[in-house]
């Protein structure tokens, strides 16, 4: 099995909605952001805290691995150990919860689970299980500061806890998922059931599955596309924000106030496609690509493009 999965639990809210995207974007190379390599770095300080706590590593270890390897990373800092720290207080006090009703309970960390029960081949990396004799905790660090993240309906949550309910030996009658969120302090929980979550996962999750996997459906562009390496020349995302784009540029004298509040609230959309295709005809052009019209000046040219509107915005905004 590969490293990534096709189907992947963290691309969970792309597939359900746009089930052909998964196939489409193949076709491009998956490039690592900024953010997502700080969120890998923020976990991994987090898990070695959480061990070296739990006595699941001695102390000599996670100085050794914090010094001599994390804390070189170039995206390390003391406000992320910091972060990482309420991330660990925070597994560390729902463990402690556990232990307090079910002395035998069992905690899993950054561990593999295997979710083949909505698709053979899924399998995805959950933060943190803790199993007692009648409950199921799935925690899940976000150190995204830009876009708050909810637990309530999550898809990739709940793909997590269908793979670890799935992996007990025993029945469990509830199912708790927490969404920690350090720098927008921000925690969310959805406390729901076995029997919802299955449920969710027939109606929903494996037909999405099924279809993402043949990559046959309909393409459909929204918020899930915030994270899809076909962006830039999707189709259906392109249409999706040129009618954002004729909305932004309507004389604002002729539109409701509710009107304009919905323009701004959909901006961050057409913002990111203009970034995104700025990158990909970057990346082309230093592969020796040659985009007629732009040439040398690409990055220049959008750049105005982006400005502009950017400064039609903050006008209309005052």
């Amino acid at each position: 099995m590969s490293e990534h999965a096709l189907i992947s639990p963290s691309a969970a809210h792309q597939w359900i909605e746009c089930p052909p995207s998964i196939r489409l974007e193949q076709q491009f190379q998956d490039i690592e952001s900024e953010y997502a390599a700080e969120g890998t770095l923020a976990h991994a300080v987090g898990e070695v805290l959480i061990k070296r706590d739990l006595k699941l590593i001695s102390p000599l270890q996670a100085v050794i691995k914090l010094t001599d390897e994390l804390s070189k990373n170039k995206h390390y800092s003391r406000a992320l150990e910091r972060d990482a720290g309420f991330y660990r207080d925070y597994v560390l006090e729902r463990y402690a919860d556990a232990l307090k009703r079910d002395k035998q309970a069992k905690i899993k960390i950054e561990s593999k689970v295997d979710i083949s029960y909505v698709m053979p081949g899924i399998f995805g990396r959950r933060d943190i299980a803790i199993i007692t004799k009648d409950a199921l905790e799935i925690i899940d660090l976000k150190y995204g500061k830009g876009i708050k993240v909810d637990a309530v309906d999550n898809p990739q949550q709940a793909l997590y806890a269908i793979g670890s309910l799935e992996e007990l030996p025993h029945s469990v009658s509830n199912v708790r998922i927490t969404i920690y969120q350090p720098r927008l302090n921000h925690i969310d929980t959805w406390e729901t059931t076995p029997e919802d979550l299955y449920l969710w996962a027939d109606t929903v999750a494996i037909p999405a599955a099924k279809k993402a996997f043949d990559g046959v459906g309909d393409f459909k562009a929204g918020d899930h596309c915030r994270f899809c390496n076909a962006k830039p020349l999707c189709r259906a995302f392109y249409d999706y924000n040129m009618s954002i784009a004729q909305e932004e540029f309507i004389n604002p004298e002729l539109i409701s106030e509710s009107e304009m509040v919905d323009v701004i609230l959909k901006a961050a959309s057409f913002t990111s496609w203009i970034k995104a295709i700025k990158d990909y005809a970057l990346a082309e052009a230093k592969k020796g690509k040659q985009w007629k019209g732009l040439k040398l000046g690409i990055r220049l040219r959008i750049l105005k493009i982006l400005r502009a509107w950017l400064t039609f915005r903050s006008m209309n905004q005052q």
